[in-house]
């Protein structure tokens, strides 16, 4: 009887543990990504609404846009 509940006391113990440490990880890369350090800048297409990273974006008089071709009918 005691073996059980030393087993069913570690088995608990575990549990716990495993949920902080998930808890824990979770938020801290929840965090990096508010900061920005894994996201990159989006833009959203000024013709069509796709979003694209601004360094791939093409602007043209203030507005940026996913391709060339939107660019020039823009």
């Amino acid at each position: 009887m005691n073996l059980i509940r030393l087993i069913a006391i570690a088995v608990v113990i575990w549990l716990v543990v495993r949920i902080v440490k998930n808890h824990r990880g979770s938020s801290i890369s929840a965090g990096s990504r508010r900061n920005g350090s894994d996201l990159h800048s989006m833009v959203k297409c000024a013709r069509c609404g796709l979003h694209v990273p601004r360094e791939e974006a093409v602007c043209k008089g203030g507005r940026c846009y996913c391709s060339r071709e939107h660019a020039d009918e823009g």
